[in-house]
């Protein structure tokens, strides 16, 4: 039998061992960067961590029209297209069984920390025209856009993932992109842009929506005449709410509307005109939908809000900044602006059981008073993936809509 002395000695090399095994155990085995508080990925901190790098979500690697294989090594393009649909890891999925998946919705708290999503490696890739044609080119056609529809050509549309350098920030940023069957330049095509959420701080941020249904939903639209043949771009935003930090931090807001959207009307063929061009996310997505609308309606003109996570300063993450500097860019501020809305046509949508529905509710009201149009929809649910996937085709015929020729 132990005596007590010696109880007393051995206790306590028996804690440092325990702690140092439950260190070294998989479950808390974090991407580098990451930081684990209360089993949940941190906020994102201002700026964005240096070692933080654009996950690339893996593709098949197409073969050129020689039919060879491309040889080992090969760097990747700027643009990669996966043939058929793009295929984020199993591991990485969002969960749509009740769970939230966006924003820390449930609990309402915000914490600090870093997120930094893993980078898997994939294999080399080879450029490839949307249309699949050897001959297809992606420049924009002379001409300019119309309010002829465009004819439509039946089929799947064409999944890919492409890069833009970004000034705003100082890094070359993923986002996936959806074309519609027999894109060519001879048409001008309008353009949604979809946000994602805050997710789980190791979810590719761009690969949620596609994650909660949208691969399916966007073909079965289109097939259906839900929506018009238009391009649809979905692009990375970790979780910087995709503001303008305070205090010299990252620029996602300026990303958005310097970088990207200039970028896809470079490069592809789009109707630029504002209300061609449609902004909509889903929480951390849509409280950013609603304040880029709002704070540049000469480039959109239709925003889609699907459960915005409209926070208080309180409770919102420290790259708010102040009073002043988180009311340029609170949706509920921006909204009871007089005349801030005018001639935007806006869909809000959120759970009857969402903390954030009396919100949701306001600002469709100061929209509405101050010159918007305004579809809100209260369905049953909470704030969570199941919800969101219930009503993607809902979504798609909003844009549809929104984006057509009236």
């Amino acid at each position: 039998m132990l005596r007590r002395s010696t109880l007393l000695i051995l206790l306590p090399a028996f804690a440092v061992a325990s702690v140092g095994w439950f260190a070294r155990t998989p479950l808390l085995t974090l991407p580098a960067g990451a930081a684990l508080v209360q089993r949940r990925a941190a906020w994102q901190p201002s700026p964005i961590a240096t070692n933080w790098a654009a996950p690339v979500l893996p593709t098949r690697t197409p073969t050129p029209s020689g039919g060879a294989p491309l040889p080992a090594g090969t760097p990747a393009p700027t643009r990669t297209v996966a043939p058929g649909l793009v295929t984020p890891p199993a591991s990485t999925a969002v969960a749509t069984s009740g769970t939230a998946t966006s924003g820390t919705a449930t609990s309402g708290t915000a914490t600090s920390g870093t997120a930094t999503p893993p980078r898997p490696t994939v294999a080399a890739t080879a450029s490839v025209p949307v249309s699949g044609s050897a001959t297809a080119a992606r420049t924009p056609a002379a001409t300019g856009p119309t309010s002829t529809p465009i004819p439509r050509v039946a089929g799947r549309g064409e999944w890919g993932e492409e890069h833009v350098e970004s000034k705003a920030l100082g890094q070359r940023l993923p986002f996936l992109i959806w074309v519609p069957p027999g894109y060519t330049t001879s048409q001008r095509y309008p353009v949604v842009y979809l946000l994602h959420g805050a997710g789980d701080g190791f979810t590719a941020g761009r690969a949620e929506w596609f994650n909660l249904g949208m691969k399916d939903a966007i073909d079965e639209a289109y097939a259906a005449r839900e929506i018009p043949p238009a391009i649809f771009v979905f692009p990375e935003g970790l979780q910087g709410y995709w503001i303008n930090h305070a205090n010299g931090g990252p620029r996602w807001a300026d990303y958005v509307t310097q970088d990207l959207v200039p970028h896809v009307d470079r490069i592809w063929s789009t109707d630029a005109r504002p209300e061609r061009r449609a902004v909509g996310g889903l929480s951390m997505g849509g409280h950013a939908a609603l304040h880029l609308a709002l704070n540049n309606p000469t480039m959109f003109r239709v925003a889609g809000a699907h459960s915005p996570a409209l926070r208080s300063l309180s409770e919102s993450p420290p790259f708010f900044g102040d009073q002043a500097w988180f009311e340029r860019f609170d949706p509920l501020t921006l909204a009871a602006k007089p005349g801030a809305a005018a001639r935007l046509k806006a869909w809000i949508d959120v759970g009857a059981n969402d903390r954030w529905r009396p919100d949701a509710e306001r600002i469709s009201t100061a929209l509405q008073k101050n010159g918007a149009t305004v579809d809100l929809q209260v369905y049953p649910g909470r704030h969570e993936g199941s919800y969101w996937t219930a009503h993607l085709r809902e979504y798609l015929r909003f844009y549809g809509e929104g984006v057509s020729p009236r």
